[in-house]
This record gives structure tokens, C-alpha cells and sequence, in this order.
């Protein structure tokens, strides 16, 4: 009994000897800083063909499935909606007075996008009826919308989106509106004053950890900002805005960035058209690559990352290049295709021969060479 007691208390003795041999455990890894990520495209532009494409391929979502995949990959993904959703309350769209069929905000909701800009020179097409009936279906959509509202304040106020703990603030302007306007005590859709912005831009940097600024503004068919565009955007860098994400010209102007306020910051003058029927007579093959430009655009990638409690800073920011096929010519040309517009990815296999990798280098070109970014 003795030696088996004995031999007991030596294994004690050696598993114990085992034990303070052993390293400890290595740390945990530390955890990740929260991060968002934002893709955000140009003009959602509702042309008769649109709609007639989306008619013939069993509704929108097919049109833009291969870009939707960024949307869906995204905490938040952005758009300018050019156009009202207004079936009840305005008449049928026709050239340059624009409306939208009611399943566009459920297909905009189930690809991805998150949040719309609604400050746009088309929003009052269909009159203040047809811009509350927009909103409306907006928010029965669960899409989130900015830059206008039911009444003034709600129109001025930011719209707060918090993702992985990061509160993001967006506000929206523009410059101009084709018909119709504000009136005391109706819906409202922010117009570009400044002054009046930056006091806008300040509140929101008080209430969010990033400010995300939409403004239709520039020149159409431009590629260079105006000196205005350029000094807007140095005073809303200034008073705290982080990114700006410009639309209308309906081309590519540039993407650039550097510091405001000890902070990084960066500006897409504009994102050119998402999807549109303009320059639907471009032949790749036998024209120049200007000639093509209204159908150019592309989808800016910004990360924001949370570097300490109370600073959120823009990490990186890219783009990848888009294109809208148009088989115009050939149905003109009496082809049986069924008219088809499409929205596709020029960074993907197989795009790498003309005239894709020229249109990814005419972009390329027009944002700026140091930007590009592959997403998967």
C-alpha cells in the first residue's frame, strides 16, 4: 500500500513538473477596429428604354445584378435617384420629365443600395405631390433617403446611419431643379447655399462620427469640376465633411484626396451615370472613346475605420470601373435582339480585350490613375 501511494504522490510530482514547463497559452489576438464600408454610384436615370429593358428582362434587378454584387457586399451602398416614383400622383414620364414604375424601390432595396440621395435637379418632375408619394414608397421600401422631405426640417436634418458601431451621418444638396420649387409649408428639396451647408455639415459632425455629403452640381457633359465645385468642396471639407459624392454632369470627373482638419478626406466631383439610355448610339468599334462617356461609371469604395473611441477616420478609398451595355444600334439596325440595357463590371475576367480594357482606361484616365481598386 505504501508503494502505491508512493508511485501516486511521484506522478503528482511529475504532472506538476509538466505543468510549470509548459508555456502559458499565447494571448488572444486583439480584436479588430470596427470598420464600414461604403459603395456609392452616380445617377439612377429612368429613360423610357430603362424601363422597357427592365419590362422585357422581368424587372430592374437584372439590369444591374452583376454591379449589385458590390452593393450587397457593402454595409452601405449609395446612389442619386434621378428621377420620382410617382405612379399615383404624376403622369406617365416622357423626355426629360422623368417617373418611375412602383417595383423600382423593392429591386433597389433587395440589390444592396441602402440609401438615396433625393436632392437632384428632377425632383419635383411630378410636382409636391409626386415628391411626397416618392418618399413614401421609399420608406415602405426601407430605403433610406436624403436631401429632401416631407416639410423643411425633415429635408435639412441629416439622416444617421450607424453600421458596426460607426454613426454615420449624410446630407444632400442641388445646385439646381428644372421645374417647380419650394413652397412655405410643402415637401422640400435642399438647395446648394454654402454658408448655410457648412453650418449643416458642423451640426452633423457633432451628432456622427463621419459626415458623407451628396451634391448634384457641375457642369453636364464635363470632366473638370468648375472653380465652384472646387471651392464648395475645400469649405465643406473645412467644416467637417469627410466624403463627398458629386453627380449630374452624367460623366466621370475626378476622384481625389487629401487632408482637412487633420483628417482624410476625399471628393468624387462626380460618379457619372449607374444606369441611363444616354449615348445609346456609341459604336466601341468605330468611334472614340469620348463618344461612349455618358455610359462610364463607376462605384466608389471608401472604408472608414475606428482608430480610437472617439475618432473614426476614411482608411482607404477606390473605385471599381462600370459600363452600361446598350444594344440600341443593333435593334435599329433591325437585329433580333430584344432591347437590352445592362450595367456590368469592367475589372472582371474576361473583360481584359477591346473595347473593354479601353473603357476601363478611358476611366482610369478621367478619375485619376492613382485610385483604382479591385473589390470582390
Amino acid at each position: 500500500m505504501c508503494r502505491d501511494i508512493h508511485a501516486a504522490w511521484l506522478t503528482v510530482l511529475i504532472l506538476a513538473g509538466c505543468r510549470r514547463d509548459t508555456p502559458p497559452p499565447p494571448a488572444p489576438p486583439p480584436p479588430e477596429p470596427a470598420k464600414v464600408k461604403l459603395v456609392a454610384v452616380g445617377d439612377i436615370l429612368m429613360h423610357a428604354d430603362v424601363k422597357a429593358a427592365a419590362t422585357l428582362h422581368g424587372g430592374f434587378e437584372p439590369l444591374w445584378e452583376e454591379a449589385a454584387t458590390l452593393f450587397r457586399g457593402a454595409d452601405l451602398a449609395f446612389a442619386n435617384l434621378e428621377t420620382p416614383i410617382a405612379p399615383a400622383a404624376g403622369q406617365p414620364g416622357r423626355p426629360f420629365l422623368f417617373n418611375a414604375p412602383p417595383e423600382l424601390p423593392q429591386s433597389l432595396s433587395r440589390s444592396g443600395f441602402t440609401v438615396l440621395a433625393t436632392a437632384n435637379n428632377h425632383a419635383y418632375d411630378q410636382g409636391a405631390p409626386g415628391l411626397v408619394e416618392t418618399l413614401e414608397r421609399l420608406e415602405s421600401a426601407g430605403l433610406a433617403y436624403v436631401g429632401s422631405g416631407k416639410d423643411r426640417r425633415r429635408a435639412e436634418e441629416p439622416r444617421i446611419l450607424e453600421r458596426n458601431g460607426i454613426r454615420i451621418a449624410f446630407l444632400a444638396w442641388t445646385d439646381l431643379l428644372n421645374r417647380g420649387g419650394n413652397q412655405a409649408g410643402g415637401p422640400w428639396v435642399n438647395r446648394l447655399r454654402a454658408d448655410r451647408a457648412c453650418l449643416a455639415v458642423r451640426a452633423a459632425r457633432s451628432q456622427a462620427d463621419v459626415v458623407v455629403v451628396s451634391v448634384h452640381w457641375g457642369t453636364e457633359d464635363q470632366h473638370d469640376p468648375t472653380p465652384r465645385q472646387r471651392q464648395v468642396a475645400s469649405r465643406l471639407f473645412e467644416a467637417g465633411a469627410d466624403l463627398i459624392l458629386g453627380h449630374h454632369p452624367h460623366v466621370l470627373q475626378p476622384l481625389e484626396a487629401g487632408e482637412a482638419g487633420g483628417r482624410r478626406v476625399a471628393v468624387a466631383y462626380s460618379l457619372g451615370n449607374f444606369i441611363s439610355n444616354q449615348d445609346r448610339m456609341y459604336d466601341a468599334e468605330r468611334m472614340e472613346p469620348a463618344r461612349g462617356d455618358a455610359r462610364d461609371g463607376a462605384a466608389l469604395v471608401a472604408t472608414f475605420v475606428r482608430k480610437a473611441p472617439d475618432e473614426v477616420v476614411l482608411d482607404t478609398v477606390g473605385y471599381t470601373p462600370l459600363w452600361t451595355e446598350n444594344n440600341w444600334r443593333q435593334v435599329e439596325a433591325g437585329g433580333a435582339e430584344p432591347r437590352e440595357i445592362r450595367v456590368v463590371r469592367l475589372d472582371l475576367s474576361g473583360r481584359q480585350i477591346q473595347p473593354w480594357s479601353r473603357r476601363r482606361e478611358r476611366i482610369r484616365e478621367i478619375l485619376g490613375g492613382g485610385f483604382e481598386l479591385r473589390v470582390p
